[in-house]
C-alpha cells in the first residue's frame, strides 16, 4: 500500500536533418515568396537606410508570369523611313516611324476631315502629309498629335482651363489632358499617348557601353532558380560586377529599391507612359525622385537578389506592359 507512482519525463525532441531542411526552407519560402516576408524585407531596408518602395501584396506570388507584350508595338515597322534631313516642313523622327503605326489602327475623325476637305482621299500616306503640315505649323510633335487628333479647338479649350488652374506647363498635353471631356480624352489617348511613347521608346539608348552577351531574352523560358516554364519579362545582359549602367533616356527616377528577386534596382519614369527598370544592381548612383538626363550614370551592375550569376536585368515598359528592349536597341 502507498506504492509511489515514479513519472517519467518525456525526452526533448530530436532534431534530425530532415527536420532542420524542412525548417530552412519554411523559412526562406516565407521570407522570399509571401506578402509577409516582403513586409519583413522592407521594414529591415527602412531601418538600414534603404529609400525602397512598399511592396505589393501580390508582388512576391507572381514574379510578372503574366504580363503580356503590348499588342501596338508588334505593329511597328521594322525600320523607319526617315524623310530628307533638310526639309525642315517634315514631321521627324521618331515620331514619323511613331505615327505611321498608331496610324494602323485608324486615321483620327478629324485628321480624316482634314484630309477630305483638301479634296484626297483618306489614307495613312494622305494622313501623314496633314501631320507634316501640322508640324509646319506648330512646331511641335505633341501639339501636331493633338490637334490630328481632337482638332484645335478642343485643345485650346482644355489649355485655357489649365492656365485657369495654373498648371505650370498648360500647353503640354500631360498638363491639359484631365481638362478634356472623358470622350474627348479617350480620343486623344488613341493617337497621342500611343504615338509618343512608342516615340519615346524607338528613342532609348542602350543602358551598357562595353561590350556584353545576352544570357536570357525576352519571352517565356525555363526559370534558371525555380525551374518551369516563367515569362521573363526583359533581356538579362552578362557583365562584371561594378559596370556602369546608364540612362536610356531622360526622365525621373521613380523608384530605388531593394526587393527579394530583383535585388537592389532603379525604375526611371521617361514619361509617355515609359519606363525603364534596371535590376540585380551593385548599387544605385541617383536618389529617388532625382531627375535625370539620357545616358546619365544612374547605378553599377552587380549580382544581388534571386540571380545566378553578375548580369544586368533590364525592363521596358509601355502603360505598365513589358516589351522586348532587344527590339529597340540603337
Amino acid at each position: 500500500m502507498g506504492l509511489a507512482v515514479r513519472r517519467r519525463r518525456s525526452a526533448p525532441p530530436q532534431w534530425g536533418s530532415v527536420d532542420l531542411a524542412l525548417v530552412i526552407g519554411l523559412v526562406f519560402a516565407v521570407s522570399t515568396r509571401t506578402p509577409v516576408g516582403g513586409l519583413a524585407r522592407y521594414a529591415w531596408g527602412r531601418v538600414l537606410g534603404h529609400r525602397s518602395t512598399l511592396p505589393t501584396l501580390t508582388s512576391y506570388f507572381s514574379d510578372g508570369a503574366t504580363a503580356p507584350p503590348v499588342a501596338e508595338v508588334s505593329a511597328l515597322p521594322p525600320e523607319p523611313a526617315p524623310p530628307p534631313p533638310d526639309d525642315p516642313h517634315t514631321l521627324p523622327e521618331p515620331w514619323r516611324t511613331a505615327a505611321r503605326a498608331a496610324l494602323a489602327g485608324g486615321v483620327p475623325a478629324p485628321l480624316a476631315d482634314r484630309i477630305t476637305a483638301s479634296g484626297a482621299v483618306v489614307s495613312d500616306t494622305a494622313a501623314l502629309r496633314e501631320l507634316d503640315a501640322l508640324w509646319a505649323t506648330h512646331g511641335d510633335a505633341e501639339a501636331a498629335l493633338e490637334v490630328a487628333a481632337i482638332g484645335s479647338q478642343q485643345r485650346q479649350r482644355a489649355i485655357g482651363r489649365a492656365q485657369a488652374a495654373g498648371e505650370p506647363h498648360p500647353a503640354r498635353y500631360a498638363q491639359h489632358r484631365r481638362y478634356l471631356g472623358s470622350r474627348t480624352a479617350t480620343e486623344a489617348d488613341r493617337f497621342v499617348s500611343a504615338t509618343m511613347g512608342l516615340a519615346t521608346v524607338l528613342d532609348l539608348e542602350w543602358p551598357l557601353q562595353r561590350s556584353h552577351r545576352v544570357t536570357s531574352p525576352f519571352g517565356d523560358r525555363e526559370h534558371p532558380v525555380l525551374g518551369g516554364r516563367r515569362f521573363h519579362n526583359g533581356i538579362d545582359l552578362s557583365v562584371p560586377v561594378g559596370t556602369p549602367v546608364y540612362a536610356a533616356q531622360s526622365g525621373r527616377v521613380a523608384v530605388v529599391g531593394e526587393g527579394g528577386a530583383s535585388g537592389r534596382y532603379v525604375v526611371v519614369d521617361h514619361g509617355n507612359g515609359v519606363q525603364t527598370s534596371y535590376s540585380h544592381l551593385e548599387r544605385a548612383e541617383v536618389p529617388q525622385g532625382a531627375p535625370i538626363t539620357r545616358g546619365q550614370l544612374v547605378a553599377r551592375s552587380g549580382n544581388t537578389g534571386r540571380s545566378t550569376g553578375p548580369h544586368l536585368h533590364y525592363v521596358v515598359r509601355i502603360g505598365g506592359r513589358p516589351v522586348d528592349p532587344a527590339r529597340f536597341r540603337p
